[in-house]
């Protein structure tokens, strides 16, 4: 007798992806979403601006991957409304979804609130994103402050990857359920133990050292 299980369909949007413009950009949220693999059938669509129109499509068993690029402006709004119009072109209609997985609320969340406002299909909303910690709320603009308190809202839940991070996003008055979600991986699994003691200590830094996030100068 064949088995009736079926993997559940996540329609994978994410403000960071790997690129031709930066190939690190985002590439633990394509680990992520790989990983997914395991349990959901992924099918992962990126915009971003670059110098000329193109396309990039992967395939593989339960994972499909669409990178569209648009034409660059030097105007910040146009680029924005490029951005949407291109995912709404882009994301693959055809497919049921079952789930929504938005990485980074603002500005991907308008697809994922469209999609769930017309199809009636969650949202679960993962951010790593910096800018939303409560130091840097005065960096922000008007527009984009209630932005990312609308498309929130519109979450059946958003999962931020630190404590400090969930305080962050429900300063700016999200009312939607918030849980911490540790990097996206499991916390039971992979934790700190306790390590024997050297003469010199050793650490490991994986990161880009972008100057402006990371901070390496101190």
């Amino acid at each position: 007798m064949a088995s009736s299980f079926r993997k559940k369909k996540v329609l994978f949007l994410s403000g960071w992806f790997p690129n031709v413009k930066n190939v690190l950009d985002g590439n633990f949220i394509e680990q992520f979403a790989r990983a997914l693999t395991t349990d959901f059938e992924i099918y992962v669509f990126y915009a971003t601006s670059y110098k000329s129109k193109s396309e990039e499509i992967v395939k593989s068993d339960d994972y499909f991957q669409k990178i569209s690029y648009f034409k660059t402006s030097k105007f910040k709004f146009i680029r924005l409304c490029r951005k949407i119009a291109t995912y709404l072109r882009i994301v693959d209609r055809t497919v049921e979804y079952d789930y929504i997985f938005c990485n980074i609320l603002h500005p991907v969340g308008w697809i994922a609130v469209y999609y769930k406002w017309r199809f009636g299909i969650p949202i679960i909303a993962f951010e790593h994103h910096h800018a939303l910690l409560k130091e840097h709320h005065h960096k922000m603009s008007f527009f984009k402050r209630k932005a990312v308190l609308f498309i929130a809202n519109q979450c059946d839940v958003v999962l931020p990857v630190s404590n400090f991070l969930k305080q962050g996003i429900q300063s700016l008055g999200v009312k939607a359920p918030v849980e911490i979600l540790p990097n996206a991986i499991d916390s039971s699994v992979f934790c700190i133990h306790s390590l024997p003691k050297n003469d010199v200590t050793t650490f490991v830094h994986i990161s880009n050292f972008i100057e402006k996030i990371k901070n390496v100068k101190g």
